[in-house]
C-alpha cells in the first residue's frame, strides 16, 4: 500500500529570509514529525493486516459477462448484491462460445487475486436453467481445491492481462475438467464457484464467488444415462482434501462471513464417506421439474444462425404455440440489453439497482402472443404489442424511463404483475414483489 503526503505548494516571489528554530520549538517539532510518521505507520500496519477485498472469477472459458466480483456482501468491503449463480450485471450480448464434446478435457481458468484455499464446483446447466441455483447444485459434476494448479504469468503478456493482473505475485490457478458423457448434444453454460476461502488459521471471511461461461457439446463419446460426481484435490495440494474455512457452498452466503474456522476438509458432498447422487441425462430435458421446482420454459433458440444465440434472448411470437412467460428483465434506459433476468420462481424481494438514467423492465414471452399487460400495485399501467414488451414502451431501440421505478428507490416492495393474453383469448399471469435501491 503507497500512502501520497501533498508537496508543499510554491508561490510567486523572492521567499523571505528565515529565522532559526529555537531549541525549544525543535524538539517540539521532533516530537510531532515522529508522532505523525508513528500515525502513519500504524494506518500501513491496519491496512496491511486487514485482507484484501477478495474476488475471483473465470478468465477461460471466456465469462458471460465484465463482472468480476459477483457475490454478496457489504461493508467493511464495498457492497454487492450478486447472489449467483450467474452474475447478473454487465452481461456481453453476444459472450463467446466455448466448443467441446462429451468426454473431452476442457480447460479452465480463473484468477487468484492475492487469496488461497477453499473450494471450486463446477456445473453444466442448459441455457434455460442458467438462473437457478438448484439446477446449479443439482447438475454439478466435478469439485477441486480452488488453489490447485498455481501458474505464474509472464509479465507484459496477453495471459498476464487476462489472468494474473490482479494478484500481487503475478499467479493463477489452471486445470483440464472431463466433459461427462451424459449430456445431450446442446448449448449450456459452465458453472462457477469459489466457496470456503480462509484468513488465518482457516477461520472464515470471504462469501461465495459465481461466475459463468456458454460452452457448446457437439458429440464425442456415447452418451451415456447418469454421470457420477468426482472429486479431486488437484495439483500442489493434499491427496485428500484441501485447506478451507467451510465446505458447503451457501454457508458463507455473505461477505464478511464470520464464525466458522476449518482446517483440511473434503465437500460435504464427500465427506465421512459420502457420495453425491448421478446427475442423469434427464435432468437436460428442456422444462425437467428438479425437486418440486416449478418446470422452466425453455427459451427458443436459433439453431441456424452461424453466431452463437445471445445469453438470455427475447423469444417471437408463434401462432398457436402455448402462451410462455420466461421472466422478466431489468433494463437501463436507453438500452434495450438485459441487466438482470428475474424468473418467475426466485423469492421475493428482488432487490433492484436502479441505473443512472433511471430503469425499465421488459417480459421475456413466447407464444401466441397477442399482448402484455403490464399491472403496478393493481392498476393497469401499459398495453404492449410488440417486442421488446417493455413496461414504459420503447422506440426504435431505444427503451424509455420507467418513472415509477425510480420513485421507489429505497421504498417498496412494488408489486408488478405481467398478464400476457393470446392470439386464442387464452391468458397468463404472474407476480413479482421488487425493492429498488440506488
Amino acid at each position: 500500500m503507497a500512502l501520497s503526503l501533498p508537496l508543499p505548494l510554491k508561490t510567486a516571489g523572492t521567499p523571505r529570509p528565515r529565522s532559526p528554530t529555537p531549541p525549544h520549538h525543535r524538539h517540539r517539532l521532533t516530537t510531532t514529525a515522529t508522532a505523525a510518521v508513528a500515525a502513519v505507520a500504524a494506518v500501513v500496519v491496519a491496512a496491511l493486516a486487514r485482507p484484501t477485498a477478495a474476488h475471483s472469477f473465470l478468465t477461460y472459458p471466456p465469462p458471460i459477462s465484465n463482472d468480476k466480483v459477483c457475490r454478496v456482501g457489504g461493508p467493511p468491503y464495498f457492497s454487492k448484491n450478486c447472489g449467483g449463480p450467474c452474475p447478473w450485471e454487465h452481461l456481453l450480448a453476444n459472450p463467446p462460445v466455448t466448443t467441446t464434446a462429451r468426454g473431452a478435457s476442457l480447460h479452465v481458468r480463473y484468477s487468484r487475486n492475492n487469496h488461497d484455499g477453499g473450494f471450486v464446483r463446477w456445473s453444466l446447466v442448459p441455457l434455460w436453467a442458467a438462473s437457478s441455483k438448484l439446477y446449479h447444485a443439482r447438475a454439478a459434476f466435478h469439485y477441486g481445491c480452488w488453489s490447485a494448479g498455481e501458474f505464474r504469468c509472464k509479465p507484459g503478456s496477453a495471459e498476464f492481462r487476462r489472468d494474473c493482473a490482479e494478484d500481487r505475485r503475478g499467479t493463477a490457478y489452471r486445470g483440464s475438467l472431463r466433459v461427462p458423457p451424459h449430456l445431450p448434444d446442446g448449448e449450456y453454460v459452465l458453472g462457477f464457484v469459489w466457496y470456503g476461502g480462509y484468513v488465518g488459521d482457516h477461520h472464515s471471511e470471504f462469501g461465495d464467488y459465481y461466475d459463468c461461461a456458454r460452452v457448446r457439446v457437439r458429440g464425442g463419446v456415447r452418451q451415456e444415462w447418469s454421470h457420477t460426481p468426482t472429486w479431486a484435490a488437484g495439483p500442489g495440494e493434499f491427496s485428500d482434501s484441501c485447506r478451507a474455512s467451510v465446505n458447503r457452498v451457501g454457508t458463507c452466503w455473505r461477505e464478511p462471513c464470520k464464525g466458522f474456522q476449518g482446517g483440511r476438509l473434503k465437500p460435504e458432498e464427500f465427506s465421512n464417506g459420502r457420495s453425491p447422487p448421478p446427475v442423469l441425462a434427464s435432468l437436460f430435458r428442456p422444462g425437467f421439474n428438479v425437486a418440486g421446482l416449478r418446470p422452466v420454459a425453455p427459451i427458443p433458440q436459433n439453431r441456424g444462425a452461424a453466431r452463437a444465440p445471445p445469453f438470455n434472448p427475447f423469444a417471437s411470437v408463434t401462432v398457436g404455440a402455448p402462451l410462455r412467460l420466461n421472466g422478466i428483465s431489468l433494463l437501463h434506459p436507453p438500452s434495450a440489453r438485459e441487466v438482470w433476468r428475474l424468473l418467475p420462481t426466485w423469492p421475493p424481494p428482488l432487490r433492484l439497482p436502479v441505473g443512472g438514467g433511471g430503469v425499465s423492465l421488459s417480459a421475456s414471452v413466447s407464444g401466441d402472443i397477442r399482448a402484455v399487460e403490464w399491472y403496478v400495485w393493481g392498476r393497469q399501467v401499459r398495453v404492449e404489442r410488440a417486442h421488446p414488451y417493455t413496461i414504459a414502451g420503447d422506440k426504435r431501440g431505444r427503451v424509455f424511463v420507467w418513472r415509477g421505478g425510480g420513485r421507489w428507490g429505497g421504498e417498496g416492495p412494488v408489486t408488478v404483475r405481467v398478464r400476457l393474453v393470446g392470439i386464442t383469448g387464452r391468458v397468463l399471469e404472474r407476480t413479482w414483489h421488487l425493492r429498488f435501491y440506488r
